[in-house]
């Protein structure tokens, strides 16, 4: 069925009237929650989200339990019958605007406006961009590659990336080489990085040394900025052609673009408020001495609504040559400042740069306290691999933590979100991390088929409401 416009929709203009009298980055209130916390909505998407491709009866019986044995007898008499189209049917009213909602929270968002980043090399990473491309970047309103561009390479980086072009590996024994998607594009944000260093990533004493990681992403940032923000509203004088948010993923990430949505619409957040979320992490984050307030967003996943990029751009990376200088000759308190240095700890760097704008850390979870974005990937979530390993670092809920190579992943955590507790389910979960290697990257075509067959079970389970109701 087509999306229909409900209620909210039809007073946006009046809230976005109101807007002025809310705190600058606070969300709005949610409309009509006591609606939409029962009735049909809440039960249709619970039988969908189960997967119950037939459950459109049980929802109408719950939604009705709730009005009375009236309706409850009639549900009942039609449940009788096994014949679902004729019990909505004979409801008294199944087919207002609840199900107008319903019908829209089973549709896949097209709102509101993403542009997803991708932070990676060149040349090479043919398999990877092709897989983030083909996986999820494909259901981005705009999709961008971060690449430097070094003058003494013999290749150097092309405007645009295209799945199934020449960038392709025709002959490949392992079957990575081809195109699942042929002819999804993606622009190629590149860069001659000003400074020296190599193009390196990972924890390990070469990158901590001459890596220029950090030197290469708030570059690209402020490239990022001129090109989708600056340039589009000096050419027109609008706002209307620039992203609503910026998603800055690794290269081995993929984002449930489709959860992320319907989260930023569910929880209303204004894309010209200040948010910037995530995965929060609190280790190796100090500053002079004491913890910096509600610690770092991961970099395998960094959601920044257009208000808090604008500002980390204009506030903050754009004073670094001169905060750099300032700092000249320092070492120690220079890791800790928003400043220009070699090493590859963009994540928390980022988190510097915000926190001098006025901008912290949000931790993205869900109703159950579980964290959305995940550093790693799933099963490695669910299985303790990252903090219940015996040899490791044992989780004990009781004795706490035992010293192990994981234990900064487990600072200011909670410690029972370990093994069945450890995640949302797969169809509210917005990142996963840790795609490396040709089996793991098929793996990231398969959790595709999962993300589309989520929506399509929310379709059948709502088909039988629709075509009672005479929707279409």
């Amino acid at each position: 069925p087509a999306r229909i416009p409900t209620a909210d929709t039809r007073a946006r203009p009046q809230a976005l009237m109101d807007s002025a009298a809310r705190p600058a980055g606070a969300p709005r209130a949610p409309a009509r929650s006591a609606v939409l916390a029962c009735g049909v909505a809440a039960a249709v998407l619970a039988a969908a989200s189960c997967g119950a491709w037939a459950g459109a009866l049980w929802a109408g019986r719950a939604f009705l339990a709730r009005g009375g044995s009236q309706n409850l007898l009639i549900a009942e008499e039609g449940a009788a019958r096994s014949d679902a189209v004729a019990a909505l049917s004979s409801l008294p009213s199944p087919c207002g605007k609840e199900l107008d909602e319903a019908i829209n929270k089973s549709l896949r968002p097209q709102s509101p406006r993403l542009l997803c980043l991708v932070l990676t090399k060149f040349p090479g990473g043919v398999r990877r961009k092709t897989a983030s491309l083909e996986t999820w970047m494909y259901a981005c309103d705009e999709r961008a590659f971060m690449v430097s561009d070094q003058p003494d390479q013999a290749e150097r980086p092309p405007t645009k990336f295209v799945t199934g072009g020449n960038h392709s590996i025709p002959e490949d024994p392992k079957g990575m080489g081809f195109s699942l998607y042929p002819g999804i594009e993606a622009d190629v944000v590149s860069l001659n990085i000003t400074g020296n260093g190599r193009d390196c990533s990972g924890n390990n004493e070469v990158c901590w040394r001459e890596g220029f990681l950090w030197r290469k992403i708030w570059q690209l940032y402020l490239e990022v900025y001129d090109r989708y923000i600056s340039d589009r509203v000096a050419k027109d004088g609008s706002w209307d052609n620039v992203p609503e948010w910026f998603i800055k993923a690794d290269d081995d990430s993929m984002v449930f673009v489709s959860h992320l949505k319907q989260l930023l619409l569910e929880r209303e957040y204004d894309p010209d408020g200040e948010y910037y979320l995530g995965h929060a992490m609190a280790h190796n984050k100090k500053r002079f001495g004491i913890d910096a307030a509600n610690g770092f967003i991961s970099g395998t996943c960094i959601i920044m609504s257009r208000g808090a990029f604008r500002k980390l751009a204009e506030q903050a990376l754009a004073k670094i040559p001169e905060r750099t200088a300032a700092f000249e000759g320092q070492t120690g308190e220079r890791m800790f400042a928003c400043v220009d240095r070699l090493g590859p700890q963009e994540d928390w760097s980022t988190a510097f740069c915000m926190e001098d704008a006025g901008i912290l850390a949000t931790d993205l979870r869900d109703e159950q306290d579980r964290p959305l974005c995940l550093p790693w990937m799933y099963a490695e979530h669910l299985q303790g691999r990252w903090g219940a390993d015996a040899i490791a670092n044992r989780i004990n809920v009781d004795k706490g933590f035992s010293i192990g190579s994981m234990l900064w992943y487990w600072h200011d955590k909670r410690q029972d979100t370990v093994g069945r507790n450890c995640c949302p389910p797969l169809d509210r979960v917005i990142s996963f991390h840790g795609f490396k290697g040709d089996e793991r990257l098929g793996i990231m075509y398969e959790m595709r088929k999962v993300e589309e067959a989520f929506w399509e079970a929310k379709q059948s389970a709502i088909a039988p409401l629709v075509e009672a109701c005479g929707r279409r």
